[in-house]
């Protein structure tokens, strides 16, 4: 026992040295006014999903990092919580959480339906729990849950529902001592460890059913005082470490041998922590015991260091605790600590939120700065000078933090100081704003008297800027030029101004690089070379050229690794490239926090650290311009004294510090240490409106898959959270409407979507989101929707008017071919009654033509009359027609014999008539009138024709008429 006891001592001989001001930490704060239910917390934890629980005495609340849903009892509400006082809490694998109530039993929350099932303890139960006030739940291996009451330990199984309840009975050794009941705790081999109020530390073996006391053991060292006997909570840490916290103070366990530790017994043991009562004991993830106590605040042990730090409220720092009464603390997924207080309600620290060590004005307090700073400088002896603009000089004591102020009643100089340099001899020099420059002599400890206009013939009295040339020499920027100062004899060797080649005489920043080129930086003129080799300026001035500088204005320059320079202006920050002359030019567009540019720094990474007219930016030198993600930009939500910066105030010290000055005062960080917020937020909707009012579904939004809306809700809504509570103003969001637009929208701080008059059909809204520091979660969430149309554009609806429009065209074309065929059937019987008329009628023609034709024939000459007369002759009369206007005609007369084959003109009975007209006239010529001679026959006809046919009339149109051949034939002379 002495042995252990002395190892335990030796290991923490050293641990109670420190008390520091806990600048390393900042918090910020979650009160009523932001939404939480009451100022007293008593629980904290986190679900399944990433929504951050805490449990109150007026009701539990739900935090998404931007809005607080606050659960309360509802006595006409059965599935509401049973009790307004949390006093603990247990998330399960399903999403669900286990809450201990202080006299409404055990609840359960259940993720799905967003309700509560409440387990009470009743009289006439045989399988409840054994009391209404619940102070600890915890979990084993198997999934059983232990529960620690102020009247008894209970288990049970959430699959059955079976309570199984442990009490003491004093009449059984066996049993447990003691039934009230304060903390529970499963260690790492599944011991279940009980801190009960009056008997100290109860362990129980679940498998044997066996308690064992440690109470007797507090009695055996010999306290006298009774508090330790009264558990407030019991940690295992990562190194086996078991620690317990109780009203009398803190302590350790050594289960090998049952024996403990206390550290009030050590005298280097700080008083608070021999005062303190431990609530709450954590171990997070960087290995720090998180303490939490009642009067005495937050308490931190370092094992590495083996400190222990308090940290206590400060009515003068916003970023302390809130108040030194602290119930709990508790680690979130993103490494953030919770810590929950007895008035003040919640106090969070956030690790990648509290990196820039922050210096804020302060009049009046001597650990503070009194004006804001325009310039720096660590000195050869570690310290660090500031020069502000209005509080003169100062010099911070970084052992001590103090300041101490020179104004101009001490400096001989100014109140507005723009610039600092330290030479070889260790002199620190000054530039000022319309007084000049000087310096303060570390031996002296004395200022020496201004240089000016008047005294050192000095260009201008306004000093922006300073740049040594060597160990001897100084270049001095001022507002009307350069000059070059000799360190030695304190003069004035050299001037720079428009008559030399400058573009401008005001001059804001100047660099001279390893090849003897002093660059210049010009209020208007853009940005000056000069050769010190051969006297040579060149200017860099902005044109209509992509590769000229942004803006004439250079507030800047910074000479990085690779040979470039940085160029900060008015309008942009520049990359320049010395070999080919050509800027690259970087904008807000590109990510730039703002594009007026006061200070550039380069890291160790390469990085280029950018400060602002609103904010300060990372430039990532692995990227380049185009790329997402180019810039990291932090503001004063990440810690920074102001979103605004001053000109000139940007220095990197020897120990590769970076400081950056603004109008609130100045931040001041190692770079290398700036940790990214590596946390990929959960992305949960959190809110379903309709017509701006929040609509209860059958199951909570944030387990809803599928939605089903009408038509009528033609305007809904949807909040969204990503759950990282660092900055969640910081978060982004990007949305869209599948179905609608499949283009996601462009990311903003925006965490709500409204849709109007959606159409119906099948949608899939999605979002994504972002962390503060740009970490996205690219898979983030949705959700199904369907918009059921009205009936009249419904499918069901649609196919029933086609198939109506198809019926009624399928009856109209029946009807219209049942009608086509009746009067195709009428027209049939019409066409045969004039088919049989026109068959009669056309017998009578016929029979009528028929009858001409026998006429036709029997004015023809007899055929055997003329194969007399010429016995080898033939007739070959084949008309076209029944009837016909071709004839032949044959006679002999006064020895002759005559005859004549005539074609008519016209057919069928119009030619007949004329073939009538032709054998009459024929027969009248020849026969009646005995004319023989043919011409005068031919004579004859042609005149009987025109007779006949009235041709002879005037304008008579008719050209009937017929061709002739005609044959007289001499019998006597044969010819």
């Amino acid at each position: 026992m002495k042995s252990a006891i002395i190892i335990l001592f030796t290991f923490t001989l050293s641990l109670f040295t420190s008390n520091a001001k806990a600048q390393d930490v900042k918090f910020s704060h979650i009160t009523p006014e932001l939404g939480l239910s009451a100022n007293s917390v008593y629980s904290i934890i986190q679900d399944q999903k990433g929504f951050l629980w805490v449990g109150t005495e007026v009701g539990l609340n739900k935090y998404d990092g931007k809005k607080i849903t606050v659960f309360k009892n509802n006595i006409k509400d059965s599935t509401s919580l049973s009790e307004n006082l949390i006093r603990c809490m247990l998330p399960d694998k399903n999403g669900g959480i286990w809450i201990g109530t202080d006299g409404g039993g055990l609840n359960y929350y259940n993720p799905i339906k967003n309700n509560f099932k409440n387990y009470l303890w009743s009289e006439n139960s045989k399988n409840c729990i054994s009391n209404n006030v619940v102070r600890s739940i915890v979990e084993d291996k198997e999934g059983l849950l232990w529960i620690g009451t102020d009247f008894g330990l209970n288990s049970f199984d959430p699959k059955t529902g079976i309570f199984q309840n442990y009490l003491n009975d004093k009449s059984n050794s066996k049993t447990i001592p003691n039934n009230n009941i304060t903390t529970l705790f499963i260690d790492k081999k599944g011991v279940l460890w009980i801190g009960t109020s009056k008997f100290g530390l109860i362990s129980f073996d679940k498998k044997n059913k066996i308690f064992k006391s440690y109470s007797e053991l507090i009695e055996k060292i010999g306290k006298n005082d009774k508090n330790y006997s009264k558990v407030k909570s019991i940690c295992e840490d990562s190194k086996n470490n078991f620690w317990i916290g109780t009203e009398g103070g803190l302590c350790k366990l050594d289960r090998t041998n049952g024996k403990f530790f206390y550290f009030s017994d050590q005298p280097n043991c700080p008083e608070y922590l021999k005062k303190a009562t431990v609530f709450s004991i954590m171990e997070e993830s960087s290995g720090e015991m998180w303490i939490s106590t009642k009067t005495f605040g937050l308490i931190i042990y370092n094992p590495t260091k083996n400190v222990f730090k308090n940290y206590v409220n400060s009515i003068s720092n916003p970023n302390s605790i809130s108040t030194n009464d602290i119930h709990c603390v508790f680690e979130d997924k993103a490494n953030s600590l919770w810590v929950g207080t007895v008035t003040n309600g919640l106090s969070v620290y956030h690790r990648t939120s509290s990196q820039f060590g922050v210096n804020v004005i302060d009049p009046g307090n001597s650990k503070e700065i009194q004006a804001p700073p325009f310039c720096f400088l660590e000195d050869s002896k570690g310290l660090l000078w500031l020069g502000s603009f209005g509080g003169g000089v100062s010099v911070l004591d970084t052992i001590m933090h103090e300041y101490v102020s020179y104004e101009v009643d001490k400096n001989k100089l100014s109140n507005n100081i723009l610039s600092l340099f330290e030479d070889k001899n260790g002199n620190i020099w000054l530039g000022s704003w319309g007084k000049g420059f000087n310096y303060y002599d570390k031996k002296k400890k004395s200022f020496s008297n201004p240089f000016n206009t008047e005294t050192s013939a000095l260009s201008n009295d306004n000093v922006t800027c300073f740049f040594p040339n060597g160990n001897s020499k100084l270049w001095i920027g001022t507002l009307n030029g350069l000059n070059l100062f000799d360190l030695n004899s304190l003069k004035i060797v050299k001037k720079l101004s428009l008559e030399d080649g400058l573009s401008a005489k005001g001059i804001f920043s100047i660099l001279l690089d390893k090849d003897s080129i002093l660059w210049i930086g010009t209020n208007g003129g853009g940005l000056n070379s000069y050769n010190l080799l051969n006297g040579k300026i060149e200017s860099f001035e902005k044109s209509e050229s992509d590769n000229s500088i942004s803006n004439d204005k250079v507030t800047c320059i910074f000479d990085d690794l690779k040979g470039n320079l940085w160029l900060g202006t008015h309008q942009g920050l520049n990359k320049f490239n010395k070999k080919s002359k050509k800027f690259t030019r970087y904008y807000e567009k590109d990510g730039l926090s703002h594009d007026k540019v006061y200070g550039v720094l380069q890291d160790k990474n390469e990085n280029i650290w950018i400060s602002t007219h609103k904010g300060l930016s990372k430039l990532n030198s692995k990227l380049s311009l185009g790329d997402d993600n180019l810039f990291d930009n932090y503001y004063s939500l990440d810690g920074l004294q102001n979103n605004e910066f001053n000109q000139f105030a940007y220095y990197k010290g020897k120990s590769g510090k970076f400081y950056f000055g603004g109008i609130n005062g100045y931040n001041s960080f190692f770079p290398e240490k700036i940790i990214e917020n590596l946390h990929k937020p959960p992305i949960v909707i959190t809110s379903f409106s309709k017509f701006r009012k929040e609509i209860i579904l059958d199951s909570s939004i944030t387990a809803k898959k599928y939605i089903e809306l009408s038509y009528r809700d033609n305007f809904i809504e949807f909040e969204f959270a990503a759950l990282d509570f660092i900055l969640p103003e910081k978060n982004f969001y990007s949305f869209k409407m599948e179905g609608q637009d499949d283009n996601w929208t462009t990311p903003s701080h925006r965490n709500y979507a409204s849709y109007t008059n959606l159409s119906g059909g099948d949608y899939v809204f999605r979002v994504r989101g972002s962390n503060n520091d740009g970490l996205w979660n690219e898979e983030g969430i949705s959700i199904f929707i369907r918009v059921k149309p009205p009936f009249y554009k419904t499918a069901w609806f649609i196919t029933l008017v086609i198939l109506l429009i198809l019926t009624i065209v399928f009856l109209y074309v029946k009807y219209r071919t049942r009608k086509i065929i009746e009067e195709k059937k009428e027209l049939e019987e019409k066409v045969h009654e004039r088919t049989i008329e026109l068959a009669e009628k056309n017998k009578d023609i016929t029979s009528s033509i028929q009858y001409a034709q026998r006429i036709q024939n029997a004015i023809l000459p007899n055929t055997e009359l003329i194969f007399n007369s010429f016995p080898d002759s033939f007739v070959l009369y084949r008309p076209k027609d029944i009837v016909s206007g071709d004839f032949y005609w044959f006679t002999e007369i006064k020895g002759k014999t005559i005859f004549a084959v005539v074609d008519c003109t016209g057919h069928g009975v119009p030619g007949a008539f004329m073939s009538m007209i032709g054998h009459n006239l024929l027969n009248q010529i020849i026969i009646e009138k005995g004319i023989t001679d043919s011409d005068q026959i031919l004579n004859e006809l042609n005149k009987g024709v025109q007779k006949s046919l009235k041709q002879d009339v005037e304008n008579s149109k008719t050209t009937d008429g017929m061709d002739v051949v005609l044959c007289v034939y001499d019998q006597a002379e044969n010819s």
